[in-house]
C-alpha cells in the first residue's frame, strides 16, 4: 500500500487501471488506514502538516464506494459493456443509472450512509461531442477555493494533480476517453491505420514556482489583526477610567445614598457604552470592507466587531472594581489590554484546544479570529457559504461562539466583585452572599436557627440609648406640648472596626443614639472620633460589625433601599461631575427622588434660590468656587421630598455671609425634617443644635441640649477683670534694673492679691485661670449661680479706681469650652468629672502642705521662658504666685554702668498664664539683650516619655540615611 502511494507521488507514470484503484481503495479501508491513528502516521510519513485545512492524498485514497451514472437517456448501453470488458471489478462497484440528475443526487444523499458513493458520472453528450461531468466526493479532490499558504504565489497546493490520480478521477476520465475514441474510430471519423490502444497517456505534475518567504506577506495578516484589535484600546481605557473616576469622586456612592439602584446605574452604563461601540463597529466595518476585506461578507465583519466590543463593556467594569484611583486604573487598563491582545502572537505551537481556551480572554480570542478571516480573504473570502463548503473549518466559528460567551462570564464576575470587594464608604456583601439565604432557610427548617435576632446577635433591649452615656432626660419631649417626639433615626449598639495590619481599630464602639423629627441634631467630635463612620452607617455606605440602624422604620443592614429612599446627603467632599451644570446636577437628583414634569423645574429653582445660587444655574462645576460647590452640595441634599438630611461639614470653605445664609436655610428646613449636622464650628452648634452629641474615641460621651451640656460639663461662668494702668513706683538714683523691676512686680502682685481676696470673700471656690498686667480671669464653678448677682452688685458699688479696676465682664461658657472640657473629662479614667476644679483643689492642698523647691538661677542671655508646672495641676495657675510666695533669685544680671543709665529703669512687662510667669525689661538704649526671669514652682516638669526618645532616634536615623543617599547620588 505504501509502495502504491509512493509510486503515484511526484513521478511520471500512466494512470492506474480501474481494478488497481478499486482494489487499493478497498485494502485501505479494510486495513484501518483511514482511522485517525493510522491517518496521522501516514500524514507524518509523507510530510503533510497535521493542521492542514485542506484534503490530502490519504483522503483521496480513502474515498471508496459505488459508481453511478445519469441521466438514463444519455447513457448508451455499450458504455456499460465497454467498462465491464476492461475491468473485472466493475460489476461490484456499479450502482446503476438514474433517470435524471436530480433524482440521482437526492437518492445518493439519502443512501450515502448505507451505500457510500464513489463517483457520479453525468453524461450530457457522448454521441455528437464529449460533454461529461465526473463528480467525486469533494474531500478526495484538492480545494480550489481555499488558501493553503500565503507564501505560495499560486495560492493553492502544488500537489493537487496527484490527488486526481489517487482518487480515481483520472482513471474514470481515461475510460471515458477510450470509449469515445473507440466509437469515433468505429464510425470512421478517425483514420483506419490508427488504433486506440496505441494511445498511452502519462501523468506528471507541472513544475511549480519556487516557494519564497516574504517577510511582509507572512506577517501582514498578523500586523493587520493587531491593528484592528488595538483600535479599541482607547475607548476601553476611557471607559475604565470613567468608572473608577466615579468611584474616586464618590459620585456613585452619593447617587446610591440618594436612592439610585445599583442595577440602574449598571444598565445606563451598558446602554451608553453599547451605543458608543455600535458606532465604532459601523465605522470600522465601512473602512475594512472598502479597502481590506472586499470579499468577506460585511455583515459578518460588523457582527464580529460588535460582539467583541460588547465583551469589552463588562471587562472594563471588571477591571474598575479592582481600583479606586483613577490614575492607576488609566495606566493599568491599556497595559492589560495590550498584553491580552499580543499574548497569542507571542506563544507559538499551541493546539486548537489551547487556542480556544485562550479565547475566553476576549482580546486574545479576537487575535485568534482575525488571522483566519484575513487568510480566507486571499481566497473566496469569509462568507456565510462556508457552512456548505465541504472543506468547512469550524475553528473561527468556535472562536466567535466563545467570544460571545465571554460577555455573560465577564458580567457575572463584574457584578460579584462589585458586590464583595470593599472600597471607601461602601458596604460590601459576604463572599457567599448568593447562597446565604438558602443556608438560612435550611437552618430554620431543620431548627438550627429560629429567630433572626438570635442569628445576628442583636439584643432586644437596645432601644435605650443611654447606657453608660449621660443623656438629657428632656430629649425627645416637645417643650410646647409635653408630648414625645417621633423618633426617625435609631442607632442600636452599633459597632464598627477596621483592621490595620495585625491590630484592629475601633471606629464606632457600641453607639446608641436617637434622632427625632423636627430637630437639628449636631454630632461633634475630634478628628478620628468616628463621625464619618457613623454617617456611613446611617446612609448605608458602611456595614456595621454589630448592631443596626433604623431609619424611618427601615433597617440599614436589611432594607438599604428603603432607607435611602428618604435620605438626602451632603458628603464631606464635593461629589460633583466637572462637566455638568448646576441645573443638570439638581435635575438628575430630583428625578432620582421621583419628581416629574414641572415639579422638577420648580424644585430646582426653589433650592437654588435658597442657597443663593440662582445666578449660577447654567454654570459648569469647573467654573464655580469652592464655597459655591459646597452650596450646590447642600442644595442637592434638599432637592426632593427627603425626610432625613445628613450634612457632613456643609459650611466648610464658605465665607461668613454664606455660612449665615446656610444657617437660616437649615433652621427653616428643620421644621418638617430630621437634620443630622456634622461640624467643627461651635458657633453653628450654638445656633442650630437642638440636640447635640459629642463623640470621642468611637463612643458617645453625652447627648442633649446646649444648656444641658453646659450644666453637665462643670464648666462655669468666666469673670474677667480689666485693670487700670498702675502707677509705677518712684525710681531711686542708685537703683539697678533688677531692683526697679522687683519693685514693679511687687506692686502688681499687691493689686492681684487685693482683687483675688475680694472675689474669694464672696465666692470661696472661685479660682484664677490667668493673670497679666492688664487683666485677671477667674473661673466660677457650677453651683454658684445664685451668688453671681451678689458678686455683680458688689462690683457695681465699690470704687473701682481705688482697687485698680477699670471694668469687668461675665462670660457664659461657649460650646467650644464645653466641648474641650468634655473631652478632657472623658480622658480622665474614662469618667466625666470637673477636671479643672478638681486639679485646682489638689494643687492648693499640695502647695499649702509642702515648701517650695529651691529657686533656679537666672542666667544671662536666656530667651526661653519655661513655665511653672505642677504634676497635679498642669492647667491652673499656682495660687502661691498670686500671694507673692514664689521666690525669684537673680545672679549675674548685668548692671547699668554707662553714664546716663544708672538712674533710668526701662518699662517692664510682666505676664502670668497658668503656671508661667515672664518678666520682660525692654531697653530703649544700649545693646544689652532683654532680661527674662524663670520662676520655678514646687514641682519640676516631668521628663518626656520613652516614645519621644525612640521617635527622635528614628528621625535621626532617617535623616542620616537620607544624607548618605544624597551624597552617593551626587
Amino acid at each position: 500500500m505504501l509502495y502504491y502511494i509512493a509510486s503515484l507521488k511526484g513521478k511520471p507514470r500512466t494512470p492506474p487501471s480501474l481494478d488497481e484503484v478499486v482494489i487499493h481503495q478497498y485494502l485501505a479501508k479494510k486495513s484501518g488506514m483511514c482511522l485517525s491513528t493510522s491517518y496521522n502516521k501516514l500524514m507524518r510519513k509523507f510530510a503533510i502538516a497535521l493542521e492542514s485545512e485542506t484534503s490530502t492524498h490519504i483522503d483521496s485514497l480513502c474515498n471508496s464506494g459505488y459508481l453511478y451514472m445519469a441521466p438514463l437517456h444519455n447513457v448508451p448501453n455499450d458504455l456499460i459493456n465497454f467498462i465491464s470488458a476492461s475491468s473485472g471489478v466493475f460489476k461490484y462497484i456499479y450502482g446503476g443509472t438514474f433517470d435524471t440528475v436530480d433524482e440521482a443526487r437526492r437518492q445518493l444523499w439519502k443512501d450515502n450512509k448505507e451505500k457510500p458513493t464513489w463517483a457520479l458520472i453525468v453524461i450530457n453528450d457522448l454521441v455528437n461531442g464529449f460533454d461529461i461531468d465526473i463528480q467525486l466526493n469533494a474531500k478526495s479532490l484538492p480545494a480550489l477555493n481555499q488558501v493553503v499558504t500565503l507564501n505560495y504565489r499560486g495560492g493553492y497546493s502544488p500537489e493537487g494533480s496527484e490527488m486526481y490520480m489517487m482518487s480515481g478521477y483520472i482513471t474514470i476520465q481515461k475510460l471515458l476517453y477510450d470509449y469515445f475514441i473507440y466509437k469515433q474510430h468505429a464510425r470512421g471519423l478517425i483514420p483506419s491505420d490508427f488504433s486506440p490502444s496505441e494511445i498511452i497517456p502519462i501523468m506528471v505534475s507541472f513544475p511549480d514556482i519556487k516557494n519564497e518567504q516574504h517577510f511582509l506577506v507572512e506577517f501582514a495578516g498578523t500586523l493587520m489583526s493587531l491593528a484592528i484589535i488595538l483600535a479599541f484600546i482607547y475607548p476601553f481605557t476611557q471607559m475604565t477610567k470613567r468608572l473608577v473616576l466615579d468611584k474616586e469622586l464618590q459620585t456613585q456612592q452619593t447617587m446610591l445614598v440618594m436612592g439610585t439602584m445599583r442595577h440602574s446605574m449598571w444598565i445606563s452604563y451598558f446602554i451608553l457604552s453599547f451605543l458608543e461601540y455600535f458606532l465604532i463597529s459601523i465605522l470600522m466595518t465601512f473602512v475594512l470592507c472598502l479597502h481590506a476585506l472586499t470579499l468577506t461578507n460585511p455583515l459578518i465583519i460588523f457582527m464580529t466587531l460588535l460582539v467583541y466590543s460588547c465583551t469589552l463593556i463588562p471587562l472594563a467594569g471588571l477591571i474598575s472594581t479592582l481600583f479606586s484611583n483613577c490614575r492607576v486604573a488609566s495606566l493599568f487598563a491599556p497595559m492589560l489590554y495590550f498584553i491580552l491582545a499580543v499574548v497569542n502572537f507571542l506563544i507559538h505551537g499551541l493546539s486548537e484546544t489551547g487556542l480556544l481556551a485562550l479565547s475566553f480572554l476576549s482580546p486574545t480570542g479576537m487575535s485568534n479570529l482575525l488571522p483566519s478571516i484575513l487568510k480566507r480573504e486571499s481566497g473566496s473570502g469569509f462568507t456565510m457559504n462556508d457552512f456548505t463548503n465541504p472543506f468547512f473549518d469550524a475553528f473561527p466559528y468556535k472562536v466567535i461562539l466563545i467570544i460571545a460567551m465571554d460577555f455573560p462570564i465577564y458580567l457575572l464576575f463584574m457584578l460579584y466583585l462589585d458586590a464583595v470587594l470593599p472600597y471607601e464608604r461602601s458596604m460590601p456583601k459576604h463572599p457567599l452572599f448568593f447562597i446565604l439565604p438558602v443556608v438560612k432557610r435550611l437552618k430554620r427548617r431543620f431548627g438550627y436557627c429560629t429567630d433572626e435576632k438570635e442569628e445576628s446577635g442583636d439584643d432586644d433591649h437596645d432601644d435605650d440609648p443611654r447606657g453608660t452615656t449621660l443623656m438629657d432626660p428632656s430629649v425627645g419631649i416637645d417643650a410646647m406640648t409635653g408630648r414625645p417626639k417621633k423618633p426617625i433615626i435609631r442607632l442600636r449598639k452599633v459597632r464598627k472596626s477596621y483592621s490595620r495590619g495585625k491590630s484592629r481599630t475601633v471606629a464606632v464602639d457600641s453607639l446608641s443614639w436617637v434622632l427625632y423629627q423636627g430637630e437639628v441634631s449636631v454630632l461633634l467630635g475630634p478628628n478620628g472620633s468616628g463621625k464619618s463612620t457613623t454617617v456611613g452607617i446611617i446612609t448605608g455606605m458602611t456595614k456595621p460589625d454589630k448592631g443596626d440602624c433604623i431609619v424611618n422604620g427601615h433597617s440599614v443592614t436589611k432594607e438599604t433601599s428603603g432607607v435611602r429612599a428618604s435620605i438626602g446627603l451632603c458628603p464631606q467632599l464635593n461629589t460633583l461631575w466637572p462637566d455638568l451644570t448646576c441645573r443638570e446636577h439638581l435635575e438628575l437628583f430630583a428625578k432620582i427622588k421621583g419628581l416629574k414634569g414641572a415639579a422638577v423645574e420648580n424644585a430646582i429653582w426653589d433650592v437654588l434660590c435658597a442657597v443663593d445660587l440662582s445666578d449660577k444655574i447654567d454654570f459648569h462645576i469647573s467654573m464655580l468656587s469652592g464655597g459655591q460647590k459646597r452650596k450646590l452640595c447642600v442644595a442637592i441634599a434638599f432637592v426632593g421630598q427627603n425626610r432625613v438630611i445628613v450634612l457632613d461639614e456643609p459650611t466648610a470653605g464658605m465665607d461668613a455671609t454664606a455660612r449665615r445664609h446656610i444657617w437660616s436655610l437649615l433652621r427653616a428646613m428643620s421644621a418638617k425634617r430630621t437634620i443630622l449636622l456634622i461640624t467643627h464650628y461651635m458657633d453653628e452648634t450654638d445656633l442650630l443644635g437642638d440636640h447635640v452629641g459629642i463623640l470621642s474615641n468611637g463612643k458617645l460621651t453625652c447627648a442633649g441640649s446646649n444648656l444641658f451640656l453646659r450644666s453637665y460639663s462643670g464648666f462655669g461662668y468666666t469673670l474677667r477683670l480689666n485693670l487700670l494702668p498702675f502707677d509705677r513706683p518712684p525710681i531711686h538714683k542708685n537703683d539697678s534694673l533688677v531692683t526697679s523691676a522687683e519693685r514693679e512686680v511687687n506692686c502688681l502682685k499687691e493689686t492681684w492679691s487685693r482683687l483675688t481676696n475680694m472675689i474669694k470673700n464672696i465666692m470661696c471656690d472661685v479660682y484664677c485661670t490667668s493673670q497679666t498686667d492688664r487683666e485677671i480671669t477667674f473661673r466660677i464653678p457650677n453651683g454658684h449661680e445664685n451668688d453671681i448677682p451678689k458678686l455683680l452688685r458688689y462690683l457695681e458699688r465699690i470704687e473701682k479706681k481705688e482697687i485698680g479696676l477699670r471694668s469687668y465682664a461675665l462670660v457664659a461658657p461657649s460650646m467650644e469650652d464645653v466641648f474641650m472640657n468634655m473631652l478632657e473629662a472623658r480622658s480622665d479614667n474614662g469618667h466625666p468629672s470637673n477636671v479643672r476644679t478638681h486639679l485646682h483643689q489638689k494643687d492648693n492642698e499640695v502647695v499649702k502642705g509642702k515648701p517650695h523647691a529651691k529657686p533656679a538661677k537666672v542666667q544671662q542671655g536666656m530667651s526661653a521662658t519655661p513655665s511653672v508646672t505642677s504634676e497635679k495641676n498642669p492647667l491652673s495657675l499656682n495660687q502661691d504666685w498670686c500671694k507673692g510666695n514664689v521666690p525669684i533669685q537673680e545672679e549675674n544680671v548685668p548692671r547699668a554702668s554707662k553714664k546716663g543709665q544708672s538712674g533710668t529703669v526701662p518699662p517692664t512687662t510682666l505676664s502670668s498664664s497658668g503656671s508661667e510667669v515672664s518678666v520682660q525689661i525692654s531697653k530703649k538704649t544700649g545693646s544689652t539683650s532683654p532680661v527674662r526671669w524663670q520662676v520655678f514652682g514646687t514641682f519640676p516638669k516631668p521628663p518626656p516619655p520613652l516614645r519621644s526618645y525612640i521617635f527622635s532616634l528614628k528621625r535621626c536615623s532617617i535623616d542620616v540615611l537620607y544624607a548618605l543617599y544624597a551624597i552617593t547620588t551626587w
